[in-house]
């Protein structure tokens, strides 16, 4: 057990530390973090971004890798990247990569329903999220990737 309002969540892929709570397990998100969404199925970037939006954060959003590099070499002001893995032209893992050229101190989550990228994944320098997840998962790890920064040094 930890100290009351302090939690540490050990999972592999993750970055892992101890988390500020509110008290009764809930992770306190920074206020209007800015994340950059890159999904290019529709309705799991609507979603996505609702939930976001939910967390009191504040949405770009990007079709895919090219869309969002883009993004990336305009001064748009960003504290994190939440990519899907699998999309067309560019799987997340390649575009996490390219992504470190252009903000090399930018914490990326990366989003995959197959256990088995998890390796890639973090080979990237990114944070691995497994699907399914629920809200408070993804709550939680972005709080721990924003608390911990870019994985690269």
């Amino acid at each position: 057990m930890g100290e009351p309002g302090v939690s540490t969540e050990y999972a592999p892929g993750r970055i892992t530390a101890p988390i500020v709570t509110a008290g009764k397990g809930e992770v306190q998100m920074p206020a209007h973090a800015k994340v950059l969404v890159v999904e290019d199925d529709l309705a799991n970037q609507r979603t996505l971004c609702a939930l976001l939006r939910l967390m009191c954060c504040t949405t770009t959003v990007a079709d895919g890798g090219k869309d969002a590099l883009r993004l990336l070499d305009t001064p748009i002001e960003l504290d994190i990247i939440l990519s899907d893995v699998v999309m067309p032209g560019m799987s997340g893992i390649d575009f996490a990569r390219l992504a470190r050229l252009a903000r090399p101190r930018m914490p990326i989550v990366l989003v995959t329903g197959d256990a088995h990228a998890v390796d890639a994944v973090i080979a990237s320098g990114s944070v691995a999220l497994l699907k399914p997840y629920t809200a408070e998962t993804l709550e939680r790890v972005l709080n721990e990737t924003l608390a911990n920064g870019s994985r690269q040094t």
